[in-house]
């Protein structure tokens, strides 16, 4: 019950069709694939700091062109936040 309730908007909104993405990358490779475009690649381009305290620096590549850059303490982080990014663009011109 107590998860029943903590969720209970989540759940609503859900069966109403609206939903809050988390994973940044499925939902862009869904908008893009939806246009055609399945060249997608995250390429890491920087890695610095000290073993235990890294960030990551990746480079998103959509159709071969770079589109965005993310930075995180992990590899997915980066990946993530990069894809965040390119979410904010205009996919017109894709």
């Amino acid at each position: 019950m107590v998860v029943l309730r903590l969720f209970r908007d989540v759940i609503d909104d859900t069966k109403k069709g609206i939903y809050i993405v988390y994973d940044y990358k499925t939902h862009l490779q869904e908008v893009l694939q939806a246009k055609g475009i399945t060249d997608i690649r995250y390429q890491m381009t920087g890695e610095e700091g000290p073993d235990h305290d890294k960030t990551f620096t990746v480079c998103l590549f959509i159709d071969g062109s770079p589109a965005a850059h993310g930075r995180g303490k992990s590899k997915k982080q980066a990946e993530q936040l990069a894809a965040r990014e390119a979410l904010k663009e205009d996919w017109n011109e894709f």
